[in-house]
Parts: C-alpha cells; structure tokens; sequence
C-alpha cells in the first residue's frame, strides 16, 4: 500500500477483475477499482512511488510489464513508455525519486538491464546507460 492523494492505493483481487490497482478513503464507498488494466486477467501492479504528482507503477497488459502512472482517476491511468515493443516485459523496478528526476531499472530486448530516467512522457522516458547484467535497489 502507498498513500497518495489523501487516499491509499494497493493492488487487490476480486473474481471479476483479477489483480488490479485499488484505492481507498478509508470508507466501504470509497474503495474502488481505479483502473481494469488487464481487461480479463490481472495486471498485478507493483513497485509504487510517487513524482510530480502522479503515482508511478509496474503493470501488465497485452505490451507486457511495463511503466504506467496514474492521476487516480481511470482515464488518467496510463502506460508511460512500451519499452520492449510488443509482449515482451521490459520488468520495471527500482522506481526512485532523487534530485527531481524519476529513475528505474527495465530490461531491454537482449536481456541486459538499463538504468532509465522520465519526465512522465513516452519521449522523457529513456536509457541513462546500458550493458549491466544486473542491477541492485538499494
């Protein structure tokens, strides 16, 4: 769980959704599903944080596991960046904030794993260096 927008949001399952990205007010009414990400199987979101006023987040879809962010509402719960192009699962994670740049770590198409930066755009979104075999969170 993370609170964000005076809420918490968190991944949860229910039989007709699968895994899927939640939030709460801490009310029964106001714990609703933000967003069916993965229409007729789960999305299990994951890897939470927050910059410039979006909560940022790994999820799955038909492009694979990839960055996605949202506003909290449906609409404004969107991919970032199809790193890998197609279904394959560029994995991200490390998400981090530091000195007001948004960082993380994603696999590319070889395997290998990148550091990347994003300003919250699919064109902000790009490799700081590559090459590593792996990549620690500290």
């Amino acid at each position: 769980m993370i609170p964000f927008n005076h809420e918490i949001y968190f991944e949860a399952y229910d039989s007709t959704h699968g895994y899927e990205l939640w939030k709460s007010d801490g009310t029964e009414a106001g714990t609703v599903l933000v967003k069916d990400i993965f229409s007729g199987s789960s999305s299990f979101p994951s890897e939470f944080t927050h910059f410039n006023g979006k909560l940022y987040f790994a999820a799955i879809d038909n492009d694979g596991n990839e960055l996605r962010k949202t506003d909290g509402t449906e609409v404004g719960t969107v991919l970032v960046k199809d790193i890998m192009n197609g279904t394959d699962e560029s994995d991200p994670r490390c998400l981090t904030e530091a000195n007001n740049v948004f960082f993380f770590v994603a696999k590319n198409p070889d395997g290998t794993e990148e550091l990347w930066k994003s300003d919250g755009s699919e064109a902000g979104t790009v490799v700081v260096k590559n090459g590593f075999v792996d990549i620690d969170c500290i």
